[in-house]
Order: structure tokens, then C-alpha cells, then sequence
């Protein structure tokens, strides 16, 4: 691992430091060069040193500040950690900055809730067909702790894991093969864009006839459903990538298996994951339906047997778990992402 020095010795004599953030470039330029230089030089030097202090203080910081790439955002993660292992007040800007972070996050929230609410209590609907968030709530808690909704949650989690597993397991070597290979596109395009279009609980019938009704069927309507949503994701990622790349490395003496493990594979990572993602969310949209098939376990089972039995209240907490249970999924996969793409530009909004 470089040492701190060798960091901001590189990026210093790139001129990069400006540019990320830790000097107005306005000021440099508003007063004379020789003057502004000195300034921009001193003031370089003394938050180089502080940063690098952090740095090499600690060397699990460059994990903790994800330093893989120096940049602006890099060196404020990394003056963060430096300033917390010295026990150094956190300077007001970063405390103000994960408030509002925080803050923007749960508003959504907190105005759906209360829009909820509002329209329960406000008597526009009947009050028996629309709990209040408080009425859910008591019920989810009953039934968390007295009843078999930990058990539906984890049945379906299981068959969602294992539908998405499977289908992109599948649908990552097939989304290669048709975006690599012209002929491949030409032969299987058509068939894929037709079983894409069919929905899963159109299949259920004969998912029964040939399947039976075990867990096995409820597995097979979720790998479908995968399958084909990962596969378009996999196939336009592997089409949009640029054949310089391929030019190149075949230029540097590359044979097709390096090609394809270290330039190929790297570049669709990124699609990889969120062909990944894009199933997953398919998959949870789809298990009320694979769960139709003689489930007694489930949230799809919980809210289909909810239905037969007018529990409105108990329907809104099956729908709450599945969303709750499908973000948390979703959030897992995009700290994965980040974790394994560091390296990808990403351009954002200030």
C-alpha cells in the first residue's frame, strides 16, 4: 500500500488537488501569479500534511476513507478520519452535511406516513378498509413476535434468493454470448424477446401440470422472471462496450482468454450488478404470484389468506415487509457495488 507522501506527491505534481476541491481556483487566479502560487503552494502543503498525518496514523483508514483513488471527496473521507482518531472536534461543514444526508432520507418517509395518515382519518375512505400506520404497526408487532410472520419472511427471502440466483447465474453467460457473438444475437434474440413479453403468473397453470406444487414450482416462476430481466441488462452491457478496448489489448499482445478475463469481464461488472439488482426487484414484484401456487408460507401466502378473510390490516403489513425486506436487499447490493466498482467515474449533481 503507498504511503500517504507518495499519494499527494503524484497528484500535487498532476495538478489535481486544485481541482478537487481544496483550493478556489477563483482565488488563485484573482490576484497576481507569483503571489497566488506562493499562497496556493503553503496552503497545499499545510492540509497535505494534516490529511497524510491521518493517513499514515492510521492504515486501516485508507479502508475506512475508500481512498482507492484520490480525489476531492476521497481527502475530506480521509481529513474525517484523521480528525476522529485524534479526537479532534469534527468541524461543523461535515456535521451539517450528514444531517441534511440523513434528514433527506427520511422525509420521503415521514410524508408518506403522514399523507397516510391524513387520508385514513380524514373519512374520504371507509375506516375498515384503510388502517391507520398506528393500527399496522401494533399488528406487524403481533405478529413479528406472536404469530408465524418471522417464518413468511423467511420462506420467502429463501425463494427469492434462490429464484435470482439461479436465473442470473443463467442469465450472465447468455447475456455474454448474445452480445459477443452476432450469429448468437440472430438465433436466440427473437426467442428471448418472446418468452420476456409472457408474465409469470400467465405460466402458472402449467408450472402445476409439470412441476406439481411444491416448492420447487414456486422457485421456477421467480428464476423465470430473473432470468429474462437479467439477461437484457447483461446483453446491452456487453453490445456498449467500446472496441478500443479490445484494440488495444489485442495490440499489446493479448491473447482471447486475457481478453476476456481482464478486459472484458472487469468492463461488465458494473452491468453484472445491476442485472443483479434489476432481477431481484423483478423477483419480489413477482413472489404474490409464485406464491399462488399452494403456498402455506410466504408473505404472498400471508397476503392472499389476508384477502380471503378481509384482514385488511394484515394485507398492509405484507406489504410493508416485502418492500422493507426488498430495500434492505437492494442497499446490501449497492454497498456491494461501490465496494467492487470504486474504481468507475461517476458524474453527479452537486
Amino acid at each position: 500500500m503507498p504511503d500517504g507522501h507518495a499519494i499527494f506527491d503524484d497528484r500535487l505534481a498532476l495538478g489535481d488537488i486544485s481541482r478537487g476541491g481544496l483550493v478556489s481556483e477563483g482565488d488563485w487566479f484573482a490576484q497576481s501569479e507569483s503571489a497566488a502560487r506562493t499562497r496556493f503552494v503553503n496552503q497545499i502543503v499545510d492540509q497535505r500534511n494534516d490529511i497524510i498525518g491521518g493517513v499514515n496514523l492510521k492504515r486501516d483508514s485508507w479502508h475506512a476513507a475508500g481512498l482507492s483513488e484520490l480525489n476531492g471527496q476521497s481527502v475530506e473521507r480521509a481529513h474525517l478520519v484523521y480528525l476522529r482518531g485524534q479526537g479532534t472536534t469534527i468541524p461543523e461543514t461535515l456535521i451539517v452535511k450528514r444531517l441534511r444526508h440523513a434528514a433527506l432520507l427520511m422525509l420521503p418517509w415521514c410524508l408518506l406516513i403522514a399523507a397516510w395518515h391524513a387520508v385514513a382519518v380524514s373519512g374520504l375512505v371507509n375506516q375498515g378498509l384503510m388502517p391507520t400506520p398506528a393500527q399496522v404497526g401494533s399488528k406487524l408487532t403481533s405478529l413479528l413476535f406472536g404469530d408465524r410472520l418471522a417464518i413468511d419472511i423467511l420462506r420467502s427471502t429463501q425463494r427469492v434468493t434462490l429464484g435470482v440466483l439461479l436465473g442470473i447465474l443463467l442469465a450472465v453467460p447468455v447475456g455474454f454470448l448474445i452480445g459477443w457473438y452476432r450469429s448468437a444475437r440472430t438465433f436466440l434474440d427473437p426467442l428471448i424477446n418472446f418468452f420476456r413479453a409472457l408474465p409469470p403468473i400467465a405460466l402458472i397453470p402449467l408450472v402445476v401440470v409439470y412441476f406439481g406444487i411444491d416448492e420447487p414450482a414456486k422457485v421456477i416462476i421467480l428464476f423465470y422472471a430473473s432470468f429474462f430481466a437479467g439477461v437484457i441488462v447483461m446483453y446491452e452491457g456487453v453490445a456498449q462496450i467500446s472496441p478500443i478496448f479490445i484494440k488495444v489489448a489485442r495490440t499489446l499482445g493479448a491473447s482471447d482468454r486475457e481478453i476476456f478475463f481482464k478486459v472484458i469481464v472487469p468492463l461488465t461488472m458494473p452491468h453484472i450488478l445491476t442485472a443483479l439488482r434489476v432481477a431481484l426487484g423483478v423477483a419480489w414484484a413477482t413472489l404474490v404470484a409464485s406464491e399462488l401456487v399452494a403456498a402455506q408460507q410466504g408473505l404472498g401466502a400471508l397476503i392472499q389468506s389476508a384477502g380471503s378473510f378481509f384482514q385488511i390490516d394484515v394485507i398492509y403489513v405484507g406489504i410493508v415487509c416485502i418492500g422493507t425486506v426488498a430495500l434492505s436487499m437492494d442497499l446490501a447490493l449497492r454497498a456491494l457495488t461501490r465496494r467492487l466498482i470504486r474504481w468507475q467515474d461517476r458524474v453527479e449533481a452537486q
